[in-house]
């Protein structure tokens, strides 16, 4: 790491503990954040050791007196310290000086303090009656200074024992153009409760589809691999379109009028004791899908991915959708043709489920 840059990783402790990290990483900067009264020059010592061998920046919060001791890389001022007034001349070239803030107010304050760096929080609401920034207030508050400012908050522990993540990462507003070559990446993870995608009833019994007008779009038109959000645009169009007609879903076609998968979830059928899936080169090769392919090759289930076209379907003896969401969920009908929840879709329900328990 070059000696004057800012880290791309901050962390911080208000402790030494010998597994600090439980992953290897670099780029990182360690910010010590203790206030008592007394601080534990025993604990900042074996910091500053950890981060000289780790090769890592470290930081003392609110203490110069301390900073300079342990020639550490830098100071951290909080936003409750208005005080500290730092003589950058008197310190080291390389001393960072790096602040937090919540307003416009203490945004210029820690300007004036000196600070390169200035973490700007809390991003998201994390607590019911707590004020919080928001993606757009963030950005407009630091649009017209060249300072680094670095998003921070809005990640508390969930206790969530069962439960679904998303991450999302998406490029900044700083450009109008269509080139984002400039622009800043941010990325966030929503965190829920983990419940059933259909209603229980309908997951049970099988949920129905509805073949879709809109058609997933060749690999050379879009990034069909990635999980994009411009590709769930048809996927909402299709399901608003099958829900208003009494439907549960819908099943889309790729631009060739084969079977793709369904608006969020892949799709298998099963034929005298086989196990059928579209190729996955025009939509997402899901993780379910995965594991459902390696629990049937693990059972003895033949499974055949192949161009399927609708017609196909209709001759099929059983039918399921898969995805992280939907897990593993029968279908019971598409369009006018009815089916039945046969014996290997529960059985590839409980090797699912089986196989989620073992793991946590």
């Amino acid at each position: 790491m070059h000696k004057n840059k800012l880290p791309k990783y901050f962390l911080f402790v208000d402790k030494y503990e010998k597994n600090i990290l439980k992953n290897d990483i670099t780029n990182l900067g360690i910010i010590y954040r203790n206030y008592s009264k007394k601080q534990n020059e025993s604990d900042i010592y074996r910091l500053r050791s950890y981060c000289n061998k780790k090769k890592f920046k470290f930081y003392i919060s609110n203490d110069l007196k301390l900073a300079i001791k342990f020639k550490t890389d830098g100071i951290y001022i909080p936003s409750f310290n208005k005080r500290i007034t730092l003589n950058k001349a008197s310190l080291n070239k390389n001393f960072k000086i790096i602040g937090s803030a919540h307003n416009q107010m203490e945004i210029k304050k820690k300007l004036d303090q000196g600070c390169e760096a200035i973490f700007l929080s809390p991003l998201f609401r994390i607590e019911k009656n707590r004020s919080y920034l928001g993606i757009c207030r963030f950005k407009l508050l630091t649009l017209k200074y060249k300072n680094k400012f670095i998003a921070l908050g809005g990640i508390k522990k969930q206790n969530i024992k069962n439960g679904y993540l998303r991450p999302f990462a998406w490029r900044g507003s700083e450009m109008m153009a269509i080139s984002a070559q400039n622009t800043t990446i941010h990325v966030a993870i929503a965190t829920w409760e983990m419940t059933t995608y259909f209603d229980k009833r309908k997951k049970f019994n099988g949920i129905k589809l509805q073949t879709s007008k809109w058609m997933r779009p060749q690999s050379n038109t879009a990034p069909t691999q990635a999980k994009a959000a411009g590709l769930y645009m048809i996927c909402t169009l299709s399901k608003h379109i099958a829900e208003e007609k009494g439907f549960d879903d819908s099943l889309m076609l790729d631009s060739n009028g084969y079977v793709a998968e369904s608006t969020g979830a892949n799709i298998f059928f099963v034929k005298n004791n086989k196990l059928y899936t579209p190729v996955a080169d025009c939509f997402l090769n899901g993780i379910t899908r995965q594991i459902v392919i390696q629990l049937a090759k693990k059972n003895n289930i033949k499974v055949i991915e192949k161009r399927i076209l609708p017609k196909e379907l209709s001759k099929a003896d059983e039918i399921f959708l898969t995805g992280t969401a939907v897990e593993i969920t029968p279908v019971s009908q598409i369009d006018n043709k009815k089916f039945k929840v046969g014996e290997i879709t529960q059985k590839f329900v409980s090797l699912f489920n089986n196989l989620i328990e073992s793991k946590y």
